[in-house]
């Protein structure tokens, strides 16, 4: 409410963020054949926690609807992660 979303509106929290989520999976996450996985990580967190940010001082609906979509695109690290890890795992 005091954004000024409507409850019909704050659906749309949860769309932007899975539509950041979506386009980070299919953006973000093939780069890290092309990237080096750690800084490619660090990126990544660093965007999120911007956008944690950035949505905690919006004070419109616009911005915060923004924030959210780079929230989901911050929130890929995890799948980035994963094959580093296993990657740095020995071979036993």
């Amino acid at each position: 409410a005091a954004l000024g979303l409507s409850h019909a509106a704050a659906g749309l929290i949860v769309t932007m963020t899975q539509i950041g989520y979506g386009t980070g999976l299919l953006f973000i996450v093939p780069l890290g054949d092309l990237v080096e996985n750690r800084t490619l990580i660090c990126t990544v967190i660093a965007l999120g926690a911007a956008s944690l940010i950035a949505a905690g001082f919006a004070t419109h609906a616009l911005s915060f609807l923004i924030a959210a979509l780079f929230i989901g695109l911050g929130s890929v690290a995890v799948q980035i992660i994963i094959p580093y890890a296993a990657h740095l795992a020995p071979e036993a």
